[in-house]
């Protein structure tokens, strides 16, 4: 029987446009990169009454940086969200900003990053930004 309770990071594609990879980061707490990253949305970027598209552009700004306790991303993304309203049910149509931070306690410490190929994941349902 296969094994369901793996973690989400397990099952994660190294390659993905939404996986940072924090190998050249420095080991030293404080050291940091910075990146600008154009991604197609994933799928399940959405609630009930409103989403962002799949596949429209979702621009992250993000900063690797090594804490003592391994690594913080802190990312701002910005992108298109289509829904409709709750009280009318008109659509509406905007763009967002959302900053926040996804430390990477443990399974992904900079010299972890270095030696294993860690990457930090920036995805949602508990994959990522938000989740450590």
């Amino acid at each position: 029987m296969p094994n369901s309770r793996r973690t989400p990071a397990a099952r994660l594609d190294p390659r993905g446009p939404l996986v940072l990879d924090a190998r050249t980061l420095p080991r030293r707490p404080g050291s940091a990169r910075t990146l600008t990253r154009t991604v197609p949305a994933p799928a399940d970027l959405h609630t009930g009454l409103a989403g962002i598209p799949e596949g429209s552009d979702l621009r992250l700004d993000v900063t690797l940086e090594s804490v003592t306790e391994g690594v913080l991303a802190t990312v701002t993304a910005v992108a298109p969200v289509t829904g409709e309203c709750a009280r009318c049910l008109e659509p509406v149509a905007q763009t967002i900003e959302v900053r926040c931070h996804a430390p990477s306690a443990g399974r992904c410490s900079p010299r972890r990053a270095r030696n294993t190929g860690m990457r930090v994941p920036l995805t949602p349902d508990g994959r990522g930004c938000g989740n450590g």
